[in-house]
C-alpha cells in the first residue's frame, strides 16, 4: 500500500492501523508485512457484523 500513489498514509499509520484491526480479528498477521482478511473481517466488510460486537484478541 505505502508504495500505491493512491494511498496518502505512511508505513508507520498503515502498520498502527493494521495492529488495531489484528487486535480485533478482522485481520491475520502472515509475517513479512502481509495479513489477510479474516472471515469475522469479511463479515464486517459485508456489513454482517456490528462493531459493536468486536471483542480484542488476547495476545
Amino acid at each position: 500500500m505505502a508504495g500505491s500513489e493512491y494511498v496518502r498514509f505512511s508505513r508507520p499509520h498503515i502498520h498502527e492501523r493494521c495492529q488495531k484491526l489484528k487486535h480485533h480479528g478482522l485481520i491475520r498477521f502472515l509475517g513479512n508485512g502481509v495479513y489477510i482478511i479474516t472471515d469475522e473481517g469479511r463479515q464486517y466488510l459485508d456489513g454482517d457484523l456490528d462493531a459493536a460486537e468486536l471483542e480484542q484478541d488476547e495476545e
